[in-house]
């Protein structure tokens, strides 16, 4: 549920954040007459792999000089061995220092002065490098990577620092931040995935106990061609990008290949409901979630439930604002998320009590709505609202370089195929008051729900 990401810039992102605003949108096709929300979109893809097995996906749109670059690499906090949570985002930290031929610092300022922007992030499934730049720095850029990749120093005084610096963060989003144990919670405790148990920023102990060679060992098992994507998209071509990574990746030799991720369960839990209190020492008002596991990435009955969480839980016309926040003034703040990746996903409803108001009358108020929703369905007019609501977040997306390199990552990652990114708009498109209804009754019951009530200090029953 946590994706954790730390963003790089330089002085010149302002100009780098302008072009990727005005200049880097892909062609829309439609045809004549047709209403807008008819309009489809077309990402091509172009792609090959190297002997050593690294996969290149290639986008090619004209529109701007900039490229975005997404070097994404198969493990995330679910491949971390036991006792050893928060490798993964370890490492995130860790590639942005010293390489063999990149000085402490260097990357950074080399990205700034090309006007681009650099980041990292790490969540369950992988851990993804990203750049954002002026297209003729290509190849400097997939330099860095290759750099990263294979030729990183792996020193005792950096491992310390950075080490430090995660723990530092999850002070500050976790441990010093009002509701972040309950975030957390709320994932693990929904899950029976065995990679998805532990969050993905780990615990205190875990990086305290990590050993310079065991850190060294992880590096050297994931980080290799074959457990490697690279996705290039904006103003260049499959041709154009194989002769540079040829040239600075086809060296590297390929590693033992990567253990995957467990097959991941494709029906609802059944054990029964798990609950929690947790007293927040940093809270005002209580905070209540209540979850239910939803399929993993790829399932077809996301897009119905994707319209769903839309239909409870976002923006002022929701069930959940209506009658929470508006109507009964049992909470002052709603919430409703779908998260999804490549095991189990989480269908996430939230309230902030109001003042006063005890949190069972808002946890009620939740499910009341839930309840509705199964046995009357949703309106014609909620699905069409939350059909075009999720299509135009969708089109936003793949109108940037930088949307459509990382939508083309999960498409490849989640179902197998990159082009698959392209079938995203047909399949929300074609979500009915009867999909959302079946879903619903499907996924959001008793028996796969997950309740997290986080309190003000001394206010736990």
């Amino acid at each position: 549920m946590i994706e954790l990401r730390g963003w790089r810039s330089g002085p010149a992102v302002l100009a780098a954040s302008a072009a990727l605003v005005a200049g880097s949108f892909a062609p829309l096709e439609a045809q004549s007459g047709e209403s807008a929300a008819g309009v489809r979109m077309s990402v091509p893809i172009d792609e090959a792999q190297l002997e050593n097995g690294l996969r290149v996906i290639v986008s090619t749109d004209r529109s701007a000089p900039i490229v975005a670059v997404n070097l994404r690499y198969e493990v995330g906090s679910g491949h971390e061995p036991p006792g050893r949570s928060g490798f993964a985002h370890l490492f995130e930290h860790l590639l942005f220092e010293q390489t063999e031929n990149l000085a402490d610092g260097e990357l950074d300022g080399m990205i700034s002065a090309a006007g681009g922007v650099v980041n990292g992030r790490t969540n369950s499934d992988r851990t993804e490098y990203t750049e954002l730049v002026p297209s003729h720095h290509l190849e400097r850029v997939l330099w860095t990577h290759a750099e990263r990749m294979r030729r990183l120093v792996i020193a005792e005084e950096h491992f310390v620092r950075q080490r430090e610096i995660v723990k530092e963060e999850r002070r500050l989003r976790v441990d010093n931040s009002p509701y972040g144990e309950a975030q957390i919670t709320i994932d693990t405790l929904a899950q029976d995935y065995p990679p998805y148990t532990h969050s993905v920023i780990g615990s205190m102990v875990d990086i305290d106990a990590a050993s310079l060679g065991e850190v060294r060992a992880f590096y050297d098992r994931w980080y290799r061609p074959n457990n490697a994507t690279l996705v290039v998209v904006g103003d260049t071509s499959l041709d154009e990008v194989l002769p540079f990574v040829r040239r600075w990746f086809g060296e590297f030799e390929a590693g033992p290949d990567p253990e995957p991720l467990p097959p991941p369960p494709t029906e609802p839990r059944s054990d029964g409901e798990r609950r929690v209190v947790l007293e927040d020492r940093l809270a005002q008002l209580p905070l209540t979630y209540v979850a239910w596991n939803a399929p993993p990435g790829g399932d077809p009955d996301l897009a119905a439930l994707s319209v769903a969480s839309r239909i409870l839980g976002s923006g002022e016309s929701s069930r959940l604002y209506r009658g929470l926040v508006a109507g009964s003034g049992v909470a002052n703040q709603v919430l409703g998320q779908l998260e999804t990746r490549f095991g189990p996903g989480l269908f996430l409803l939230g309230a902030l009590s109001g003042p006063g108001v005890d949190p069972a009358a808002t946890e009620a108020a939740i499910l009341d709505e839930v309840q509705r929703l199964i046995e009357q369905g949703p309106t014609a007019e909620e699905v069409e609202k939350a059909v075009n609501q999720l299509r135009i977040t969708r089109v936003a997306e793949l109108l940037t370089v930088f949307g459509k390199a990382s939508a083309i990552q999960e498409a490849r990652a989640i179902r197998g195929d990159a082009a698959a990114v392209n079938a995203d708009l047909d399949q929300i498109a074609r979500v009915t008051p009867a999909d959302v209804e079946r879903v619903t009754r499907r996924w959001l019951v008793d028996a796969n729900r997950t309740v997290v009530v986080a309190v003000p200090a001394g206010d736990a029953p």
